[in-house]
């Protein structure tokens, strides 16, 4: 419809379209009018809209990274202006050293990227503790992300109340990873007064693939949601294709093997934990490892199984270091060691 009416409007040949993008959204102030369980945005907020043009003719050029126009920058509140109009900039995650700089000027985006780049040592030495004093700063300067980073750290500290007050804080200011790790908290507290499946729904309409796969979650269960295997494999699916979740592609395996909510596919439920685990999820080359073992989708393949097994056991599945050592124990696939 776009193209059509690009064309219509007198803009020419779309094949000799030169690139473009163009970028429009709402207004911020109304966006913030939200909290964590609404589902429909306030008046005047409005999602970001990017458009790209490219020749269709051409040769596929590099992804339209998120930038500004040459002798422009990018700001905190996502907008491009020239550097003399403006006292600082939102940084590039890969360079900390501006970040640092542009937080130091004000910048609340440039510390909570940085403070995550100290939390998970993405190029420089982790550093817990820097980490934290940037996050804090953040958060307290209003960035969304900053919050939502912070409470991630209080999460690790044991501090399940001050990671509560940050992700709800997170999620009112929109940022949808809070509203995911919210419900995933709210979840695993008993007597819990917030609506999980209202949240989760949010989130995955908004773009967060992990909340996809948690709202799949509710509807495989029926906890928190009317159950609906068909609608839980939908969103398994749509978490799972998206390459950002590999818990859904799980999950999806298992519906797939059962015939729950689609037609049994035992092949298609390995070739799923098989993607799984070459993405590096311990758990799935654990249960594909059982696939193998036991000629489930697939030949049976000892050797194979066991190489899954130690795979997930030098992982973080610790569920298969177990079998993996009966085995051992046994002289089952392996030669038989008993120590």
């Amino acid at each position: 419809g776009f193209a059509l009416g690009y064309a219509a409007a007198g803009k020419g040949d779309l094949a000799s379209l030169f690139r473009a993008a163009d970028t429009h959204d709402g207004d911020l102030a109304a966006c913030r009018a939200a909290t964590a369980t609404t589902e429909s945005a306030p008046a005047g907020c409005s999602a970001p809209i990017r458009v790209a043009l490219e020749p269709i003719s051409s040769a596929p050029s590099e992804p339209l990274a998120r930038h500004c126009a040459a002798g422009t920058v990018l700001t905190d509140d996502g907008e491009c202006r020239a550097p003399t109009a403006v006292p600082f900039h939102l940084c590039s995650p890969t360079d900390v050293a501006d970040c640092e700089v542009q937080c130091s000027k004000g910048s609340m985006g440039s510390c909570a990227i940085a403070g995550r780049t100290y939390q998970t040592g993405r190029g420089v030495t982790p550093d817990a503790a820097r980490a934290k004093q940037l996050l804090t700063r953040a958060c307290d300067g209003g960035s969304a992300q900053g919050c939502h980073r912070l409470g991630e750290m209080r999460m690790a500290e044991h501090a399940p109340d001050d990671a509560r007050a940050l992700f709800e804080k997170s999620c009112s200011s929109g940022w949808l990873d809070g509203c995911e790790s919210l419900g995933e908290l709210a979840m695993s507290t008993p007597g819990t007064k917030l609506d999980v499946f209202t949240l989760f729904k949010r989130s995955c309409a908004g773009g967060s693939f992990e909340a996809c796969a948690s709202l799949g979650k509710l509807y495989e269960t029926g906890l928190g949601a009317p159950q609906d295997d068909a609608r839980a494999v939908k969103l398994y699916e749509l978490a799972c294709n998206s390459g950002e979740t590999r818990r859904a592609c799980v999950s999806l395996s298992v519906m797939v093997e059962r015939g729950r909510g689609t037609p049994a596919d035992p092949a298609r439920a390995v070739s799923l934990l098989d993607r799984a685990c070459e993405q590096g999820s311990s758990d799935s080359c654990g249960m594909l490892s059982l696939h193998y073992l036991e000629g489930r989708g697939v030949p049976r393949d000892t050797a194979k199984g066991v190489a899954l097994l130690v795979k997930a056991c030098e992982g973080d599945d610790r569920g298969s270091c177990l079998p993996f050592a009966m085995r051992y124990q046994a002289g089952v696939g392996v030669p038989k060691d008993p120590a």
